[in-house]
C-alpha cells in the first residue's frame, strides 16, 4: 500500500464490508423502494389504454384497430373490414398487405387472384 497516506488507510478498512461504493450514507437517497402490491387490474386497464392510444393515432398512415371481446377471449378487430385476430402482429400484417385492396398474385392456370403468394402453392 505504497503511496497511501492514514486517511486513505481508514477508508480502505470500511472497504471489506458489503454495500454502496458511494459512502457511508445508509439512507440510498435516490432509490426508491420497489412496491409489488396487489396491481391485479391495474395493468390490464394500463395496457388497454395504451392499446386504444395507439390504435386511433392515423394522422401519418397508422391503422385503425380495436379490442372486442368475445366469447372466445379478446381479439382485434380491422376497423375497415371488421375482419379479428387474435393476434395483434397478424391485423397488422392484413392491414398493410391486404384490408381494401385487389389480391396482387394470379394464379398461372386460371383467372383467381390470391392476396398472398402461399395461397396459389395448394
Amino acid at each position: 500500500m505504497d503511496g497511501m497516506d492514514i486517511s486513505n488507510m481508514s477508508n480502505m478498512s470500511n472497504m471489506s464490508r458489503p454495500g454502496p461504493s458511494h459512502g457511508n450514507d445508509i439512507s440510498n437517497q435516490g432509490f426508491a423502494p420497489w412496491h409489488l402490491g396487489n396491481q391485479s387490474g391495474t395493468d390490464e386497464v394500463f395496457m388497454a389504454a395504451q392499446e386504444a392510444v395507439s390504435a386511433h393515432r392515423d394522422s401519418q398512415g397508422t391503422f385503425h384497430y380495436s379490442m372486442v371481446r368475445t366469447a372466445q377471449g379478446e381479439v382485434y378487430q380491422c376497423s375497415s373490414c371488421k375482419r379479428t385476430y387474435v393476434h395483434k402482429k397478424n391485423l397488422l400484417q392484413h392491414q398493410r398487405l391486404n384490408c381494401g385492396k385487389e389480391p396482387q398474385f394470379p394464379c398461372p392456370l386460371c383467372p383467381y387472384r390470391a392476396t398472398q403468394k402461399v395461397s396459389l402453392k395448394k
